[in-house]
């Protein structure tokens, strides 16, 4: 007889499949578990007690059931804990939550615990739905998630000779990932220059929490120049 156990976590909904006539395939980040996939039995149908609380953007209690024999969870409950309904009602704040759970499906593994992931994006998640500063939100999750992922070393020191940064010329060595000083700069093949006080504030989006990073002040055109280069890095690791 195969082995079965009852297992409870929360997480937060990553991707949802039709199967069958009225079940659905869900793809989950959860505290415990890491990613997984879970399937809910005749969640389409309408009457489905689970269908409510199956939804994007929010964080939910779930009650598994898993058979030894099987990778696939089976979704016995779910309750919402934070619901983040004003997402869903925004179509720039839904764009926004959806960009934030594409980065989670495409860069997290199967079954590798991220708890400060989780913690990032239900916090992320939270924020977007009081309709604060969403395009600094989702810079600030880009830049802590590829930090906290280990893509992006710290602002402080030079990539390469890792002296302190100063307010002399600095650059962004784009195929390594990291601040370079002027010294250096010959040894880089390709780069962008980055002015002092915007290595200042990515070093501190990476180290404040969500609530500190929405409290300092960015003018457009220095937000424009940093969202340029998260996507620089986005790209760069996607080709790896």
């Amino acid at each position: 007889m195969p082995q079965q156990r009852n297992l409870k976590t929360s997480g937060i909904i990553l991707r949802k499949t039709d199967y069958s006539e009225a079940d659905r395939i869900f793809v989950i980040l959860t505290k415990e578990f890491g990613k997984i996939s879970a399937i809910a039995k005749g969640v389409r149908k309408i009457k489905s007690k689970l269908g409510g609380h199956l939804e994007f953007f929010n964080e939910i209690n779930f009650d598994f059931y898993k058979s030894s024999t099987n990778d696939l969870y089976r979704i016995n409950g779910a309750e919402c804990v934070m619901l983040n309904k004003k997402i869903i009602q925004n179509l720039k704040l839904m764009e926004i939550g959806y960009e934030i759970i594409k980065l989670l499906n495409k860069f997290t593994e199967e079954k590798y615990p991220l708890p400060k992931i989780l913690k990032l994006s239900k916090f992320s998640f939270g924020l977007l739905n009081e309709e604060q500063n969403s395009e600094l939100i989702l810079l600030s999750f880009k830049v802590k998630f590829f930090t906290i992922l280990g893509y992006l070393p710290s602002f402080d020191h030079c990539l390469k000779c890792r002296k302190k940064i100063t307010e002399s010329k600095n650059y962004f060595d784009i195929s390594n990932l990291g601040v370079v000083c002027q010294s250096c700069l010959s040894k880089i093949a390709v780069v962008q220059a980055i002015s002092f006080p915007l290595i200042k504030t990515i070093n501190f989006i990476q180290k404040a929490n969500l609530e500190q990073v929405l409290k300092i002040k960015i003018e457009k055109e220095d937000l424009f120049i940093l969202q340029n280069l998260i996507e620089k890095v986005v790209h760069r690791i996607e080709e790896h």
